[in-house]
C-alpha cells in the first residue's frame, strides 16, 4: 500500500512524515505474504454482481467525506451518478467477478493523528486512512451483498453464534447479554 502523508502540523523532533512512512510500513508489512495467482476469466462476464440500478441509488446517496488520493469526491461522484452509474457497475462487476481491485483503490493518504496531547514518538500517533470514494462503496458493497448474507445463513460447519462484531445485529450490549446466560453453569 502507498502511504501518503497529509500535513498535520508540527511534530515532535525527530518525526518526519518519512520517518512516520517508515514506521507505519514496518509495522503493517508482512513478509510472508504471497501474491496469489490471479483470477482467469474463462468466459465474458455473464453474471450481473451488482446492478447499474444499485450503483445509482449508492452513489446519488453518497454524503460528504474526504476525498481519496484518485481526486474523485463524493459530490462529483453523486453529481454525476446518472452519467457514471452503468460504469461503474461495470468495473464492480469485473473486480468481483476477476478478484481483483484497481491498483489505484489500493492507495491511501495517511493522515496521523496524535494519541496523546504532547507526541514524542512514532507510537503516539494513530494512522487514519483516507481511502478513495469508490474503494470504500465497492468495501460496503461486497459486505452488504457477500458477507452479511453469509453470516444470516452460514454454512452448517459453520457457526457465528456467539459472533457479534461486524453483523448488522451485532452490538457489545448484545454480547454482554448473551455470554452470561450462555456460561451460567461454568463455575
Amino acid at each position: 500500500m502507498l502511504f501518503n502523508f497529509c500535513s498535520c502540523g508540527t511534530f515532535a523532533p525527530g518525526i518526519t512524515a518519512e520517518s512516520l512512512n517508515d514506521h507505519y510500513t514496518a509495522i503493517s508489512t508482512d513478509h510472508a505474504y504471497v501474491t496469489p495467482r490471479r483470477k482467469q476469466l474463462t468466459t465474458p462476464m455473464q453474471s450481473e454482481h451488482v446492478s447499474e440500478w444499485k450503483i445509482f441509488k449508492m452513489l446519488d446517496n453518497l454524503r460528504s467525506t474526504a476525498t481519496g488520493l484518485d481526486g474523485l469526491s463524493a459530490w462529483f461522484l453523486r453529481l454525476g451518478a446518472p452519467v457514471f452509474s452503468r460504469q461503474i457497475a461495470m468495473l464492480f462487476n469485473l473486480s468481483i467477478a476477476s478478484s481483483t481491485a484497481p491498483q489505484q483503490w489500493k492507495q491511501a493518504s495517511i493522515r496521523p493523528i496524535p494519541k496523546v496531547a504532547a507526541p514524542k514518538q512514532h507510537a503516539d500517533f494513530r494512522p487514519i486512512s483516507i481511502t478513495p470514494v469508490l474503494t470504500r462503496a465497492m468495501e460496503r458493497t461486497v459486505v452488504q451483498s457477500y458477507l452479511y448474507p453469509a453470516f444470516l445463513s452460514p454454512p452448517s460447519s459453520l457457526s457465528f453464534s456467539d459472533q457479534f462484531a461486524f453483523r448488522s445485529t451485532g452490538s457489545p450490549a448484545a454480547a454482554i447479554v448473551y455470554h452470561p446466560h450462555r456460561c451460567k453453569g461454568v463455575r
